[in-house]
């Protein structure tokens, strides 16, 4: 296919480090991701994806979500 929409998602172990420069501190959980994204062709041998992931990482007592925008580039 030329272009096209897809969606991912995946379960698995999830670590997190924090580091302020006198005290640093980690812990791990269970963690999930899901994302989305659209491939499009832009040329013969170019296609450009924009992709959007949302994290999550549960924790002791907390958790920690992540929103990431990317786009990649791919030459065929």
């Amino acid at each position: 296919a030329a272009n096209g929409l897809f969606i991912k998602g995946g379960v698995g172990y999830s670590v997190m480090s924090a580091d302020d420069g006198t005290t640093s501190a980690d812990d791990s959980g269970f963690g999930f991701l899901a994302g989305l994204g659209y491939d499009v062709r832009v040329g013969r041998n170019l296609s450009m994806t924009p992709v959007m992931n949302w994290f999550r990482g549960g924790y002791d007592g907390i958790s920690a979500n992540v929103i990431q925008f990317g786009l990649g580039v791919t030459s065929h």
